[in-house]
Parts: structure tokens; sequence; C-alpha cells
């Protein structure tokens, strides 16, 4: 919970995070009409020791707890393309290091430096404004990936978010 804190960005005090976990227990065995009585989670560790929580709100008051807790962005499509995901970059770049530390579990290191290397070089192959987007993702995360390692995301993301699950 105090790592609930840290990362909120001070919006919540340990008190009152504590004070959420209290009445989600106290309420989420409550029976009433439309539901099942609680909510799943999983917590887990991966190699490195990071912790891992993740828990479905399926309770009354989940639109409100997520939307506390979710930043909202606009995309402002007015801007230069550079600019466009700013704010984004800036709250997410301290983030990057444990999604390449995840992409490394997939694949080699040597091959995802190798990769990235590679990928740096296939801007000028996306249509506008796309690169210019990704060149400014780089700009405002403030050093903390390459033009490479961004191309690199998005490529597994493409390769991967539509695939069918396996039955």
């Amino acid at each position: 919970m105090r790592g609930i804190v840290k990362f909120a960005g001070g919006n919540f005090t340990l008190g009152q995070v504590i004070l959420g976990n209290l009445l989600y227990d106290l309420t989420a065995y409550r029976k009433p009409k439309k539901h099942n009585g609680a909510c799943t989670s999983i917590v887990a560790a991966d190699k490195h020791g990071f912790l891992l929580h993740g828990r479905n709100l399926d309770y009354a008051l989940s639109n409100k707890l997520r939307d506390a807790t979710t930043p909202k962005y606009v995309i402002d499509l007015d801007l230069p393309p550079e600019e466009r995901w700013a704010k984004v970059a800036e709250d997410y770049a301290s983030d990057f290091g444990a999604l390449l530390l995840q992409i490394e579990e997939m694949f080699p290191k040597d091959l995802v430096i190798a990769v990235s290397d590679l990928t740096g070089e296939l801007d000028r192959y996306f249509p506008y404004p796309y690169a210019d987007e990704m060149r400014g993702i780089v700009k405002f995360a403030g050093g903390n990936f390459t033009l490479g390692q961004v191309i690199l995301g998005n490529l597994l993301y493409d390769l991967t978010a539509y695939r069918k699950p396996k039955k």
C-alpha cells in the first residue's frame, strides 16, 4: 500500500489507501442483487522481484475508483506530431525500463539490442505523422529510451495485440 501512495503522485495518503482496502474487504462479500460477491485478483512477483498486483474492480465503486486512479489524456491532433504525446511520455518515462525487461524476457538481450538499433532506422518508412510522434515520445521521455526501442515496442504491440488466443 505504501507503493500505491508513492506512485500515486501525492493524490492519496496511506490512510486513504488503507481505508479503501478496508471498505473493500468489508463490502466485497455482501451479496446484493446482480453481484457475484467478490472481486478477483492476482499477486505475483517476476524474476527480478517486482511485485505485481492486479484486481478486477467488479463492485459498485469500480468506475469511480478507476476514474480516480487512471490518468486520462487528451491527444491534441492540432499540435505538431512531435508534441502530441508529450505528457504521456513524461508520465511514463520511468516505466520504460520495466517494459524493456519484459521484452528481454521474451527474446535474448543481444537480439533486442540489435533489433532496436535496426528499427531506429525504420522511422523513415513510417507514413506521416507516426515517425514524428515517435520522435516526440523519445524527446519528452527525457532520454530514457531510443527511437529504435520505441519503434520496436510499437512493432511488438502490432504483432501481438490482435493475435487469436490459443484454444
